[in-house]
């Protein structure tokens, strides 16, 4: 089941109606991400809440909803898991010097109420890193990985996985094609690059890329 919780976050409601072009999809980087279209029918409660920067609940993994696409009768989404709200988090003390995975990814997910394990042969293994710190969170993640030479990926339940090396088969991708002979409104709240864009009245097509600015 899919849920939706409003951008005020007072009310939570299952999410029915889905298309065939749902898509949940995460790379080694980290970047998770879920898209779908969701059609106004009877009986489809979170219709109405789903719009920009709303939650979206799947299988205990939530994300923002960063890309919006509005016709009569659907909507379209593309939402990012909230880790990357932590962007605007920022860690504002250091700590330099050598430590190991586990304390630096201690010291980066402070206060986030995020959580991470991490395979056990690069758990406790030391590496340098100067300065590390007074930088977001999303950045710090980031600098652990390429010091301790690792990727991670993201969990259910707020939580992090740290692994020296991380397969592709995460992916579930499916292709949709949707009638659309009406205006859409479009908005994007995505902090990162994004290229949108659709082709005619008989068919739309999604396209995105993300890249960190």
């Amino acid at each position: 089941m899919i849920y939706v919780t409003s951008i005020d976050g007072t009310k939570v409601e299952p999410l029915i109606n889905i298309g065939t072009d749902f898509k949940m999809e995460q790379s080694v980087d980290g970047t998770f991400t879920v898209s779908f279209t969701c059609f106004q029918e009877q009986n489809n409660p979170g219709y109405e809440l789903l719009k920009s920067e709303a939650i979206i609940t799947v299988n205990d993994n939530d994300f923002r909803v960063k890309q919006y696409s509005n016709t009569d009768f659907s909507k379209t989404v593309t939402a990012i898991s909230i880790f990357f709200d932590h962007a605007k988090t920022r860690q504002h003390a250091t700590f330099s010097g050598s430590h190991t995975l586990q304390n630096h990814a201690n010291f980066a997910l402070k206060d986030t109420g995020w959580t991470f394990t991490a395979e056990s042969n690069i758990a406790n293994i030391t590496n340098y890193i100067s300065k590390f710190g007074d930088d977001n969170v999303v950045s710090l993640v980031t600098k652990i990985c390429k010091y301790h030479q690792c990727e991670y990926m993201i969990l259910p339940g707020k939580m992090l996985y740290f692994a020296k090396q991380i397969g592709s088969d995460n992916d579930y991708q499916y292709s949709y094609k949707h009638n659309v002979s009406s205006v859409m409104l479009k908005e994007d709240t995505n902090n990162l690059a994004t290229i949108i864009y659709g082709y005619g009245k008989d068919r739309l097509e999604l396209e995105t890329l993300y890249e960190q600015r």
